[in-house]
Formats: C-alpha cells, structure tokens, sequence
C-alpha cells in the first residue's frame, strides 16, 4: 500500500511538471482537449490507486468542498434545462465535475505530499517561462518581435493565458525558495521566479499587470501588521506603478514599437471612459458584460446551460464586438463569474465568487496562525489568489486545464490543514464510485473530442485547400451525436460539411447538413446566410429572407447576409429596400462583391426615380454628375449615400430626393 500511495502521487507530480509540454499542433487549440483527456486519465489512475479510501464525512463537510459541489450541482440541473445542443454542456458539466473530484481525490493526503506537488507546480513555472523566453529570443534574432509579439504563447495557445498562469505559479516559486531545504531546489525556483517575472512583464497584459500590483499591496497589507509599515509600503508601491507610467508617457517612440504599445495599453486603463467609447479590447468586453447581464436576467434561475454562453450571446446583439461583421466569432465573455452566472444561474455565479471569499477567510488565519516562513508562503497565496480573482474578472482562465489544476492545488493547500488525518474514519464508498464514473465518464468524451477536434482541424485545412470531398470524409469521423457536435468557436461541424457539399454542387445534401447545422446552432450567422442561399436557390424567397433576416439581426453589419438579402430585395423589385439593406453593412470584406452590387442598386434606383418623377434641368444636371462619379469615384458616392442612410432613418424621403436636396 505505500508503494502504491507514492507512486501516485509521483505520477500526479510529474503530471504537473511536465503539463506544458503536453501540446499538439493536431488540433486549433494546441492544449484545450489534449490536456482535458490526460488529466481525466491521469485522476482516475489516482483514484483507482486509492482503493477507494479517499472521501470522508469531514473533508465533505469542508464550506469550500460544499461551495464546489453546489456548483456541480448546478452545472447538472442547467444541462438538463438546456434548450441548445447537449454536446457542450456535458463536457463541461464533467470538466467542473472532474476539478471537484480532483480536489477531493487530493484533499485527504495532500499535507504529507505537499512538498512534492508543490515542487512540480515550479518545474510547471520554470518549463513555461523558457519556452516563453525562447520564444521571444528567436522573435528578436529574426527581428520580428514587434510584430510576433501575440505569438508569444508558450504552450496555452494565448499571451494573456500565459501570462496569468504565470501569475498564478508564483507561489509555487515561493513554497521552493522558503519552505525547501534543498538548495538545489532554491536555486531553481529563484531562477523560475525571476523568468516567471521576466515573461510577465514584456506579455504587456494589462489584467496581469494589475493583477501584479494588487498582490503586492495586498501581499503588504497580510504580511506587515503594524499600521504604518502597511501605508508607507503599500504608498511606496503605488507611487513607484505611478512614475513607472509617467515615465513611460514622456519617452518619445515610434508609433509600432513594443514601448508605445505598453504607453497606449496603460492610458487606456487610466482613461476608462474615453477608452470605453473606443473600438478596442476594452470596449469589446463592456459590450460583452452588458450582454452577459441581459442573459442572466433573462435566464435567472439555471442560466442557458453550460457551453451555451457562445450560442446565445448573439440573440443579445453582436454590436461593437469582434463578431459583428461575422469574420470572427465570439466565444466568451471574459468574465468567468459572469460566464458562470449566465450558463448556470445566478445562484451558480455568485457561488463562484463566494469560493474566492471562503479560500481567503481561510488562508488569513492559516497565514495568522503559522510560522514566519509559512507566513510568508500564506501570504502570499492569499495575494496571488487575490490577483486571481481579477484576472477571472476580465478574462476566462476557467476554461483552461493548467488555470483551473494550479487553483484547485491552492484550494487544496487551504482545506487541508482543517482535515485531521483519522484512521478509523468512514469512507463513502457510494461517493468514491460516483467519483470513479465521473473519471471514466471524462476519459471517454476526452478522447472523442479530442479525436472530433483532430479530424476537424484536418477538414479545415482541406478548406482552404478546396478539397470539398476529403473535408466530408473528415466531418463524418468527427461528428460524434451529444459529444462532439460544435467545434470551439460554436460553429456546428455540419457546416463544413455543408460547405464542402454546396461547393461540388450538391445542393440537397448541402441544405441538409445545414439544417442539422442551425439545429445545433440558430444564432451562428453563417449558417443563417447558407441556409437562406439554400432556401434562394430552391425559389423559396420568402423563407430565405426569413434566415437573412435573423441574421441581420444578430448582426446589422454581416456583409454577406446584407449582400444577399438586399439581392432578394433587388428581384422583388423593393430597391429602395435593397439599396438601406446594404448600406447598413459599412464594414466591408469583399469589397468587390459589395461595390458591383451596390453599384448595380444606385444604378437601378437613378434610372427608375428619373423614368417615374418629373425631373428638372437642375436636377438631371446633378444625376448625370451622379452617374459620371459612379464610373469615376465612387467610393465617393459611397460615402454620399451612407450619409444618406442615416438622414433616411429619420424620415421616408426618397434616396434621390435627399440627394438633390443635400448635394
């Protein structure tokens, strides 16, 4: 039994040291499915190990373990009530179940075996910053580093993610430079840290950085009892945060280099509200936050279902986000409490949040109570985990295996010192089988979404390659019913095939497999606009304008439905229509699509106003001047006529008629 009690915590340490190695450029997101379905494997071979002997009425009983299981429980409820496709929900559902039944695997013996974990999450930080740091030396030795800067990813697939795993390793570097008594082991951990720190500060990710200072702060605050220490170091912080940005604002540099990009990510968080009124990130995600609230309002009890988050912000508008024009899909709300809260309920959310408040509580006495070099270890999880809290307030880290295993081993190290080791104690043994079944559970739809993601990916780049048969081959091995059915960013693997199918002219297969596509997903914009080219090419208008339509609701300035609705119009003979329709759409992709129908439109509508109404010489004058910058310049009619489209929405004069009055 030792033997077999050591090696499983041998097998979970070097699970942990060796994570962000566990990559694969098999699949869009080179970590998300690959790592989920090691980890799964990885806790059931924990649990196996065991024998059972892990769960007992005490460690249950824990506030934190309860919060956690309410959460699950949750989760369960709102898969049930979903109105959307299963495929999403279940996985996550078992995701949040399978952090659970890792805590509770750990919990027990996790004080003996501290150390040993503790020391893997450096190895963690260490293997993540050189990749990093490698990363960016051959950036600099190919003199691409201004413009790979984003690609600076490590292993998580995004800078952001990197650098807040980062952030979130920290304490892991502290445990090996106070509480190890190896100096091997500290010399390591010195060398992670300052890496860690390094790689931190260049990513430039403001959410870290502030993240950053207020662990500091609050690192001070828990740390140093007396009241003057406190204010002068917490001050001596701020002030040093404070010149560090003046300094930054008085250096003069080039418009792309790394400085002005760190200059320009600063002022836009020290100039919120002009930054709010801004297209950019920070915008963005105001935008998703009040959207996010409208889902929760409307969904108050047990939210729209877990996964569904992406499938039903756009019935919420997709207005100055990243997924209006249809290029780019939205995919979360970068707020995990408020992604929670609209998925599962309110009740779910702010459990989540209680979570955070219950784990300080405790590490505020743990750090009261302990020793001055534990003091220092407790203070600072207890700040990280502060930081954390922020970064779950303006991003997702909830959705990545790494975040959620590094936290979850922090919750660990605070609910453990409350369970006294008790031999005789009652093991449920119903309990540990659910645990075993929600492991297996994970294992099994581990595998075949990450199988589903592989073939998807390959079908992708056959896309691109216009290999339309190959691609259906492709999605039929990924599609898998209530497991794999949407790919990451929500579109249903139906389109593709779709896709592929109307590209060789398969026009019925094609609107089958688009159909099945709108069932799992019937707010998604393009299969909206490909099943109103279905419907259009059957003759069926009326259905087609319908899914148009939806579209242009979702999203007023989707170029491809504006285009193609304001065609339907064109044939039915409502120009006028037509022409509003497609001036709506004023970003544009394919330019020389949009101008020839556009084009084509001004031209229809001059020659049915100066057939219909009595024109005068005055008038004729300026249409010919119309037509003549129609074949010269017409990206300045263009311009003319957005500008009248936003004088038509106050009034139903004719186009030609504001025109003649305005130019």
């Amino acid at each position: 039994m030792p033997s077999t009690n050591k090696f499983k915590w041998l097998l979970l340490s070097i699970f942990i040291a060796f994570l962000p190695i566990i990559y694969t450029e098999t699949t869009l997101d080179p970590a998300l499915t690959l790592r989920f379905f090691i980890f799964s494997t990885v806790v059931l071979v924990f649990l196996l190990m065991s024998k059972g002997l892990l769960l007992t009425k005490e460690v249950f009983r824990h506030p934190i373990i309860l919060i956690l299981f309410c959460i699950f429980c949750s989760y369960v409820l709102s898969t049930f009530t979903s109105s959307y496709s299963y495929s999403d929900s279940i996985y996550q559902t078992l995701k949040v179940g399978l952090f659970l039944v890792f805590l509770l695997a750990i919990t027990k013996e996790f004080n003996e075996n501290r150390g040993l974990i503790f020391k893997s999450g450096m190895i963690f930080s260490l293997l993540t910053s050189l990749l990093a740091i490698s990363q960016i030396v051959m950036s600099l030795l190919n003199g691409n580093l201004e413009s790979e800067i984003n690609q600076i990813t490590g292993t998580m697939a995004n800078k952001n993610l990197l650098s807040s795993v980062l952030f979130l390793a920290i304490p892991f570097n502290i445990y090996c430079i106070y509480l190890s008594k190896s100096k091997i082991w500290k010399i390591l951990a010195i060398v992670s840290l300052i890496s860690t720190l390094l790689v931190v500060l260049f990513l430039q990710t403001r959410a870290v950085y502030i993240a950053l200072l207020l662990s500091c702060i609050i690192f001070v605050i828990v740390k140093f009892k007396t009241f003057k220490k406190v204010v002068f170091l917490s001050s001596l912080i701020t002030l040093t945060t404070y010149c560090f940005i003046v300094l930054l604002n008085a250096i003069q540099v080039e418009s792309d280099s790394y400085v002005n990009r760190l200059k320009v990510g600063l002022n836009d968080i020290v100039n919120l509200r002009e930054t709010l009124n801004k297209q950019n990130s920070l915008s963005t995600r105001y935008e998703l936050y009040k959207n996010s609230i409208n889902i929760i309002k409307e969904n108050p009890l047990t939210g729209v279902g877990p996964g569904n988050w992406r499938l039903e912000i756009p019935k919420a508008g997709l207005y100055r986000t990243k997924g209006e024009t249809g290029n780019r899909i939205v995919q979360r709300p970068h707020n995990d409490f408020l992604w929670v809260a609209s998925e599962s309920g309110i009740l779910s959310g702010l459990l989540y949040a209680l979570l955070f408040f219950f784990v300080l509580k405790n590490l505020y006495f743990l750090s009261k109570d302990s020793s001055p070099r534990e003091r220092v270890f407790y203070s600072t999880v207890f700040s990280v985990i502060s930081g954390y809290f922020f970064i779950s307030a303006v991003d997702f880290p909830m959705e990545r295996i790494e975040h959620n295993l590094l936290f979850y081993i922090l919750i660990a190290t605070v609910v453990s010192p409350n369970i006294k080791p008790i031999t005789d104690a009652k093991h449920h043994t119903a309990f540990n089988s659910i645990m075993i079944s929600i492991s297996v559970l994970c294992c099994v739809v581990g595998f075949l979404r990450h199988k589903g993601e592989v073939h998807l990916t390959t079908a992708k780049l056959y896309k691109g390659k216009q290999h339309w048969q190959r691609i259906i081959k492709e999605i039929d091995k990924a599609y898998v019913p209530n497991i794999y059915e949407l790919d990451r960013s929500s579109t249903p693997v139906h389109w593709y095939s779709g896709v592929a199918k109307f590209s060789l002219g398969q026009q019925e297969g094609a609107y089958e497999d688009f159909k099945r596509a709108y069932g799992h997903n019937p707010n998604h914009l393009h299969v909206l606009n490909n099943l109103g080219t279905s419907f259009q090419l059957i003759g069926n208008s009326n259905d087609a304008k319908k899914y148009y339509s939806k579209a242009l609701k979702i999203s007023p300035r989707f170029e491809e439905a504006s285009v193609n609705l304001a065609a339907v119009l064109f044939n039915e003979g409502r120009i006028e229509e037509s022409l509003s329709t497609i001036l709506r759409c004023n970003i544009e992709k394919d330019t020389i699509k949009y101008n020839k129908y556009l084009k084509t439109i001004i031209n229809k509508l001059i020659n049915d106003f100066t057939t219909s109404e009595n024109v005068n010489n005055l008038q004729l004058k300026k249409i010919l001047f119309l037509k003549n910058d129609m074949n010269n310049d017409f990206e300045k009619v263009k311009k003319q006529f957005r500008s009248l489209y936003e004088l038509k929405k106050q009034n139903s004069t004719h186009y030609l008629k504001l025109y003649l009055n305005k130019y």
